[in-house]
């Protein structure tokens, strides 16, 4: 991962409810690493909708629901078990061991 490399996790704000969004904060705060956060549901709504344009996020490479990542290099990702993998991978966090690698992607499916 680079260093000034900075990432923006697009997730629903349900209070005390954990999500599918919760797997990719656990993975920033297992590698000590910053995570900016949009958990405004309105704003959600109107950019996964399309029912107005959200004025700091302009349209990219399509993503269809949250949980979404958006790196400061402008890299948009969705998906929770694709956003997980991709990740763990930039944070290091994958085993190297094969089979402790497989046993690491039973989560990233869940």
């Amino acid at each position: 991962m680079s260093d000034d490399e900075t990432y923006h996790l697009w997730y629903w704000n349900f209070g005390r409810f954990a999500g599918r969004g919760e797997y990719v904060r656990i993975l920033f705060i297992e590698a000590g690493v910053p995570l900016t956060q949009e958990g405004d549901n309105e704003r959600i709504v109107r950019r996964f909708k399309g029912l107005k344009p959200v004025d700091d996020y302009p349209e990219q490479f399509p993503c269809l629901a949250p949980p979404m990542i958006k790196t400061s290099k402008g890299f948009v990702l969705c998906q929770a078990p694709v956003v997980t993998r991709y990740v763990a991978g930039k944070l290091g966090l994958l085993p190297k061991k094969d089979e402790d690698r497989w046993h690491a992607e039973q989560f990233c499916a869940t």
